[in-house]
């Protein structure tokens, strides 16, 4: 854990991240492994979640494919691919 007068970072697990600023800010990231899965952030936001986003990793180039997530709330969210896995962002106060 990095600590200074206005942030700090937490690393929770292999599959989810938290960087908390002085402000309120916080920025989450993570992995997820299967389709059709939720997304449980580090830790929830305490007021709004107001960015998320998903990119979905593949083995080989192709412009085949879809994501979507729904259920966006403070805590995570769930998370539809074509592809098994991917990575996420979310950022909130």
């Amino acid at each position: 854990m990095c600590k200074n007068a206005s942030s700090f970072a937490q690393e929770t697990s292999d599959t989810a991240s938290y960087m908390k600023h002085g402000n309120g800010y916080i920025e989450q990231w993570g992995r997820k492994y299967a389709n059709n899965t939720r997304v449980n952030f580090a830790i929830v936001f305490p007021n709004v979640c107001s960015y998320f986003n998903f990119i979905v990793e593949r083995s080989e180039s192709t412009d085949y494919g879809w994501h979507y997530y729904n259920t966006l709330s403070n805590s995570g969210c769930n998370v539809m691919s074509h592809g098994e896995k991917g990575l996420w962002f979310a950022m909130g106060f």
